[in-house]
């Protein structure tokens, strides 16, 4: 009964557009209102409800139409909602079943929004693995530290001192000054300790270099893994293998004297090997320029002198007395114990001083604020 327009008249434009409004109309008409579209002539209402349809006097060909749809619509349409089919019903039921679905996804998608935006304010704890590796003149061995870490949003990752603890030491390895020696009988020829040496040796020669780095750190990287294995919980592995392994590499007094462009040549190629290294088990490792190197004896002494101190407890964040200088200038420190360390091919050491002591020549004093080696939330030292 609907696959006649609407509307007819000498405007095609217009009529096609009133006919689009045909359905409409039809859904108007079934749940029991009024509904208004322009008809062909301008200034003329045509309303079509349930009992009535009526135009404007816009020409006898216009009523004469209308009234005929009137007849149609008002002998097959029911007189009340009561009325209706039952598919209508259930259809009614089914819309608002729909909305009150979608009001309750809605309420539950904002509560979630709103939790996940208060997570991002949250700080969050990480237990980070670090691996110190002593390239020291007898051996080489690595140790495994662990530590809790703070990040929070806006500002960098930063470690809660207290938690900081030793938990496992590694083999001692081949030691580095005889992994050096080796390469250089090899390539350089035996006697290159009494004569000069040709820099471009290393260049020739630096990709098995780069074999000798991957050889050396290949076992060293088999113990840490292995240390990882037994002494992490397996929450702990989860945290260090998504965060990544930081690798410190010192080597001391036994590789100090080699030329600074081997040893140096060598330090990349270390470097190298600990970045790009893979293992079965999907720990990260890697390290930079600052953190895998050659240290001076200046170096390795005032890490000898922090170790003590911090281990005895000497070294801490409250001060353990204060003085006045001049002009009543308040000064606090700690009560910290020098050191004398002697290792296999050299020996340093380092005690605390006064800021108005008087120093010969012959000794370097270092302000371990100034030069980074504690924070200055520390007393002065």
């Amino acid at each position: 009964m609907w696959d006649q327009p609407l509307c007819h008249c000498s405007e095609p434009d217009f009529c096609a557009e009133m006919n689009q409004h045909q359905v409409t109309i039809i859904w108007g008409v079934l749940v029991g209102f009024s509904v208004f579209v322009p008809t062909c002539s301008a200034g003329v209402t045509s309303t079509l409800s349930a009992t009535s349809l009526t135009s404007g006097n816009s020409g006898n060909h216009v009523n004469q139409n209308a009234e005929r749809r009137n007849v149609v619509l008002t002998q097959n349409l029911p007189a009340s909602a009561e009325q209706l089919p039952a598919e209508f019903s259930l259809g009614r039921k089914s819309f608002q079943s729909l909305a009150m679905s979608s009001v309750a996804q809605i309420q539950e998608g904002r509560h979630a929004l709103h939790q996940l935006k208060a997570l991002e304010t949250n700080c969050r704890h990480a237990t980070q693995a670090i691996v110190v590796i002593d390239a020291g003149s007898s051996s080489t061995r690595p140790n495994i530290f662990l530590m809790q870490t703070l990040s929070c949003p806006f500002q960098q990752r930063t470690v809660i001192p207290h938690s900081i603890r030793q938990i496992a030491t590694g083999m001692r390895h081949t030691r580095l000054r005889e992994v050096l020696e080796k390469w250089l009988d090899q390539y350089a020829g035996e006697g290159w300790e009494s004569r000069s040496v040709d820099s471009r040796i290393l260049l020739r020669f630096f990709r098995r270099m780069l074999q000798t780095a991957n050889e050396f750190f290949g076992a060293l990287e088999e113990n840490i893994v292995g240390l990882f294995e037994t002494h992490l919980s397996d929450e702990e592995k989860v945290h260090v293998k998504a965060l990544g392994v930081p690798v410190v590499f010192y080597s001391t007094g036994g590789v100090r004297d080699f030329h600074d462009w081997y040893r140096d040549g060598f330090f990349v190629a270390l470097r190298h090997s600990i970045n790009n290294f893979s293992n079965k088990i999907s720990y990260k490792f890697f390290t930079n320029p600052e953190l895998t190197r050659p240290i001076t004896g200046a170096e390795e002494g005032l890490y000898a002198f922090l170790t003590l101190n911090h281990l005895t407890h000497r070294l801490k964040e409250e001060s353990s007395f204060c003085d006045r200088g001049q002009g009543d200038f308040k000064t606090c420190r700690n009560d910290l114990a020098g050191v004398v360390e002697f290792g296999g091919t050299s020996a340093q050491v380092v005690f605390p001083l006064a800021p108005t002591d008087v120093l010969p020549s012959s000794v370097k004093a270092v302000n371990l604020q100034r030069e980074r080696f504690l924070p200055k939330r520390y007393p002065s030292a």
